[in-house]
């Protein structure tokens, strides 16, 4: 249980603990990303990943023709490390019969899960009533839920399975109750949005025990909505959709910026009062602001205003990095003290780098 420390594995050896992907399957198309190869892939990401009722069939014709734009622009691309056009290629999954286009499975994973979290803050926030959420932003009400856990955490006639995520949940509303710990710990909680799907839990808790893992996923559900407007859920997305363009698709930032806005105004939000997003807005001075539904929510933080980490706080934020890093190969102690800033400050670019685990180890032909 995760009452017994033995269950624990040392950090030096996390590295052993993340999921593996096995990109052996990867092949290229030559030639545009066609309608069919899109339509392919919608059908297996709604049919496999996620629920069809999120998007109407008309939202859905909507976003495959974002896609062939999106294909459209990749193809005229001056960047040189592209192919000239008539030997453009994409990579590509070959499943049942079926080409998968992998980046646009991808980027349609990134849109769903962050669309569910504003359809969930918008419209379904009440279902939150067992976590974090709703008093998120109240020290006292968080004192009161510290003094619950605490008793329950305490009695002694229930079992420890009954017991273990009082212990852990109190522990960590105490920490978040120091003005003087609480942005660490609300660190190590966005670090750990950051990175649940790349985690394989089961090797980390090192144990068959399923109990070990329902207590460490109701511990994690509950700290993983903080209440913050729908806004920066929506805003969040469009930071990362125009990273996944122009960072990992290469796109021209021109292009990857008019594709973006595209997606937020005429696409999924439609807000007529609301102005284009900036290159900059996108781009610079992002940092992880809060994590709601297992997702980091970024923010754009202008040079303007008062700065979201004091500079002690920042340094405190990357020492930590650095020494876990050190706890898992001290090969780091030789690396610049850059690399452990650009970790904190530029997260959000890490994050639409990473691959979906489940693309590559379904059975492919």
């Amino acid at each position: 249980m995760l009452l017994n420390n033995q269950s624990i594995p040392k950090l030096k050896d996390f590295d052993e603990y993340l999921n593996k992907i096995d990109k052996s399957t990867i092949y290229y198309v030559t030639g545009s990303q066609n309608k069919k190869h899109i339509d392919d892939t919608f059908n297996l990401y709604f049919e496999n990943i996620s629920e069809n009722n999120l998007f109407d069939s008309s939202k859905i014709d909507e976003l495959k023709a974002w896609f062939i734009d999106i294909s459209n622009y990749h193809k005229s691309t001056e960047d040189n490390n592209y192919p000239k056009v008539n030997k453009f290629k994409s990579e590509a999954i070959l499943f049942n019969g079926q080409i998968i286009l992998k980046e646009c499975f991808n980027l349609l994973h990134l849109i769903t899960k962050y669309h569910t979290a504003y359809i969930l803050k918008t419209e379904y926030e009440d279902e939150l009533s067992n976590t974090l959420y709703h008093i998120s932003q109240d020290k006292q009400e968080i004192k009161k839920k510290y003094n619950k856990f605490n008793r329950e955490s305490k009695k002694y006639r229930k079992s420890k399975e009954y017991r273990a995520p009082f212990i852990l949940m109190k522990k960590i509303l105490r920490l978040l109750l120091s003005d003087k710990s609480k942005f660490r710990v609300k660190f190590y909680i966005y670090s750990i949005a950051l990175n649940y799907n790349i985690i394989n839990w089961d090797k980390l808790l090192g144990t068959e025990d399923t109990k070990a893992k329902e207590i460490l996923a109701e511990v994690l559900n509950y700290f993983m909505y903080i209440n913050i407007s729908e806004n920066k859920i929506k805003n969040s997305l469009m930071i990362l959709v125009y990273n996944f363009l122009h960072r990992r698709m290469l796109l021209k930032d021109k292009d990857a910026l008019y594709l973006t806005n595209q997606l937020s105004q005429d696409i999924l939000y439609d807000l007529d009062n609301k102005q284009d997003y900036r290159k900059q807005e996108l781009s610079q001075n992002i940092y992880v602001n809060s994590v709601f539904n297992y997702l980091p929510i970024f923010a754009y933080e202008n040079p303007k205003n008062k700065s979201v980490y004091t500079t002690t706080e920042e340094n405190k934020i990357i020492q930590t990095i650095k020494k876990q890093s050190l706890q898992i190969n001290k090969l780091y102690n030789f690396v610049d003290n850059q690399l452990f800033i650009d970790s904190f400050k530029n997260s959000h670019i890490d994050y639409v780098m990473q691959d979906l685990i489940y693309l590559y180890t379904s059975t492919e032909e």
